[in-house]
């Protein structure tokens, strides 16, 4: 159970770190200050930015897609990666 927002138009197609895959066929990074500023994202928000989804995965069914930011999973809010990834396996 995923809640995303859709997020505004990256001017960068390279995130600074390495994204992580989660299972459901999609990859996620940090979003960093700057990621939030291109995302249009309101100042201090948290979570996970989607920076690919598989064809026809779980992540592309449920309309995913990338520059999507994760803010919660199973109904639990999310400010990082890690915690996408962990709430995700529970």
């Amino acid at each position: 159970d995923l809640a995303a927002e859709q997020g505004g138009q990256a001017t960068r197609e390279e995130p600074r770190s390495a994204p992580t895959a989660t299972g459901f066929g999609m990859e996620v990074d940090a979003v960093s200050p700057e990621r939030a500023q291109e995302l249009e994202l309101p100042r201090g928000q948290g979570g996970a930015v989607i920076t690919r989804v598989e064809r026809n995965s779980p992540a592309s069914n449920a309309g995913l897609a990338p520059n999507d930011v994760i803010l919660q999973v199973n109904r639990q809010p999310v400010t990082s990666v890690a915690q996408v990834t962990r709430e995700r396996s529970e």
